[in-house]
């Protein structure tokens, strides 16, 4: 999968730090920032690894960690796989955080 497929990315935040400001950022957002850079930790990977593993460039993981981009379902499946991460958990929650998120705006 190349990585034109993920260049359909949502910026959350114009913030340009690239450390976590989740002041304004959606809930399963945060979590998968989370999740993402916990599971790239436990592994030993670097940030420049797992984009190149994953056919993305560097600022692309840099931006899903701090949780300033909302990434396609194409690269959060790709990126669970990577990290071999339980995607029914992956799944479920950002789906969930998704309808709540939707619940809460009506």
């Amino acid at each position: 999968m190349g990585s034109e497929a993920h260049d359909e990315q949502r910026d959350v935040s114009q913030t340009a730090s690239h450390e976590p400001n989740f002041d304004d950022t959606p809930p399963s957002v945060v979590r998968l920032a989370s999740m993402i850079r916990r599971a790239r930790e436990r592994r030993g990977w670097s940030q420049a690894l797992l984009a190149e593993t994953a056919h993305v460039d560097t600022d692309v993981i840099q931006r899903i960690e701090v949780g300033r981009t909302d990434p396609p379902f194409s690269l959060v499946a790709d990126l669970v796989r990577i990290l071999d991460l339980p995607i029914e958990n992956a799944v479920f929650n950002q789906r969930v955080a998704r309808n709540r998120e939707a619940n809460d705006d009506s």
